[in-house]
């Protein structure tokens, strides 16, 4: 490992800490929104240039590959791991910015606006910290989505899956496996229109529950709603294993 690597792995880390730190402050609400913002935009683009440039080193200086503890191939996340680059954390950044600034068309009930906006900041963190392969911080992050907004989709699927996959599998901890397996029936069953909730329930279903026709229903529930291109190369990959 270069002197180099080195040095970009240490600023890898310190900015992670940066966005997670500042993840917290506003869940707890030392932190408004705009500053939240203008902290993930700095720190974002500042953490995408460091993993860029550590990349451009080569293999040797790269960071560690994650492990693929699915049998159905490498660590799948239902959006966050599918597609998180330079290019989309920059569009996430301004989403953020957008969702903090913009006006509403009609006055909202008190508090709503703050509580949109908290819901944003924190799933752009959680996002940052899943592509900089922080899963666990990141699912501190979905956890304070959830206390704001029960029902949201993305946070109940990731967290969910963050459980399931990185604490149960990963770690060998049965008691965050069947967590993460019954977040994962509850987002199901709280998002049906979400195609990722019922893929990654499925994938629940075949690996802890060795039920194979519930596994085949949900994929078929998946199939007839709109699915991003990652979640159809998924669907595919679940009918074929499902036959």
């Amino acid at each position: 490992m270069s002197a180099r690597g080195d040095a970009l792995r240490d600023e890898i880390e310190l900015l992670t800490r940066s966005l997670d730190d500042a993840g917290a402050e506003h869940a707890r609400g030392e932190l408004d929104d705009a500053a939240l913002a203008a902290i993930v935009r700095r720190d974002g683009a500042r953490l995408a240039a460091a993993r860029d440039a550590l990349g451009e080193l080569g293999d040797d200086a790269a960071p560690d590959p994650p492990r693929a503890s699915s049998p159905l191939g490498p660590r799948r996340r239902p959006r966050v791991l599918l597609g998180v680059a330079a290019a989309c954390l920059a569009i996430a950044i301004a989403i953020v910015a957008l969702a903090v600034a913009r006006p509403f068309a009609s006055e909202p009930p008190a508090g709503s606006a703050t509580t949109q906006g908290k819901v944003h900041a924190l799933l752009l963190v959680a996002e940052v910290l899943v592509g900089s392969d922080h899963p666990l911080r990141a699912l501190t992050s979905f956890d304070a989505v959830l206390s704001l907004a029960p029902t949201n989709p993305e946070a109940l699927v990731e967290s969910g899956w963050l459980r399931y996959e990185d604490l149960g599998l990963g770690e060998h901890r049965p008691a965050q496996l069947a967590l993460g397996a019954a977040e994962l029936r509850r987002a199901a069953r709280l998002a049906p229109r979400d195609a990722a909730a019922h893929l990654y329930f499925a994938i629940v279903l075949l690996q802890h529950d060795h039920d194979r026709a519930a596994a085949r229903a949900q994929v078929r529930l998946a199939s007839a709603l709109p699915e991003s291109v990652d979640e159809r190369a998924l669907t595919f990959s679940l009918l074929a294993t499902l036959g």
